[in-house]
């Protein structure tokens, strides 16, 4: 089986050749990694044409016009050829062994399968509050971006992802959870993913603007809700439509009535809560290395 590495880089020259060089390293060969220059005005596209030149399992598809994260995913996936499709960001670092451990959760996969793998992920970072931590708490793997491995069967279903949205993980997963006929779940690392003030990730913003931030990511779930090209169960709707009205609540300020009215799982609807007041968005700010993975994705 062929792997497709894609990934979006938008000014990364400090950290994309560590990228490319973690998978130069596997021992797994079989793949391909195209990548879309996301208008860097750094020497990203330049380190990213010198390994193109080196190794033509690399490619970079285009340079220089900022097309923003979710149209530059789409047309990677149109132009990735592998059985297998991955979405690794161009700041973080694959763990040896990563793409052979991948590619391997889809060898007893039958053919026509819809499937996808989710793995845990290891964070590392300059500050010591985000270093070192293997995400999420428990059991359960991450959903997140660096840990979607997908079959082309299921790919083929998810993509092309609404444009109008800022990220892709949340639409990726979340159609995934209602549509893959198979959910493989790894308690294995499969990515380390780097923590930094450029992650598109709200984190490290001011209430205000993570307020904004998070709220236009969190519009995925009626763009899902919307998007005729999924025959979405009435549970799989229900669920997005309560996850929908939280995040109205949520945008709002309104943490007793989430508190009150949320029939999502506990622990969602303590993180969602915390992200709905200042004073406890400063709070898990804060405590974030005791607090962040506790909801288990």
């Amino acid at each position: 089986m062929k792997l497709s590495l894609l990934t979006p880089a938008f000014n990364e020259e400090a950290h994309v050749a560590e990228f490319i060089e973690s998978a130069i390293g596997q021992e797994f060969t079989n793949w391909e990694l195209l990548v879309i220059d996301d208008g860097s005005t750094d020497r990203t596209a330049e380190i990213v044409t010198e390994y193109c030149n080196k190794d033509s399992r690399i490619q970079l598809i285009s340079c220089g016009n900022k097309v923003g994260k979710v149209q530059a995913f789409n047309q990677l996936f149109s132009k990735s050829t592998g059985d297998i499709v991955m979405i690794p960001g161009a700041d973080d670092i694959l763990p040896q062994g990563s793409l052979g451990l991948r590619v391997g959760q889809f060898a007893n996969v039958q053919l026509g399968i819809k499937a996808i793998a989710y793995f845990k992920i290891r964070s590392f970072s300059e500050d010591p509050k985000f270093d070192g931590l293997t995400l999420p708490k428990g059991l359960a793997p991450s959903r997140s971006g660096p840990s979607i491995t997908m079959n082309r069967e299921l790919a083929d279903v998810l993509f092309p992802i609404d444009e109008s949205l800022p990220a892709e993980d949340v639409w990726l997963s979340r159609a995934a959870d209602a549509l893959a006929d198979e959910i493989i779940q790894s308690h294995e690392i499969g990515m380390y993913y780097r923590i930094h003030s450029g992650n598109s990730n709200p984190r490290h913003k001011t209430f205000p603007k993570m307020n904004e931030s998070l709220h236009a990511r969190q519009l995925v779930f009626t763009k899902l809700l919307d998007c005729d090209r999924f025959q979405l169960s009435e549970q799989d709707r229900k669920e997005l439509e309560e996850r929908a009205r939280v995040e109205e609540l949520r945008y709002s300020g309104k943490t007793i009535t989430i508190l009150a009215t949320s029939k999502l799982p506990m622990m969602d609807t303590l993180g969602i809560a915390a992200s709905s007041d200042p004073r406890l968005f400063n709070l898990r700010k804060r405590f974030y290395r005791q607090l962040t993975g506790l909801r288990g994705r």
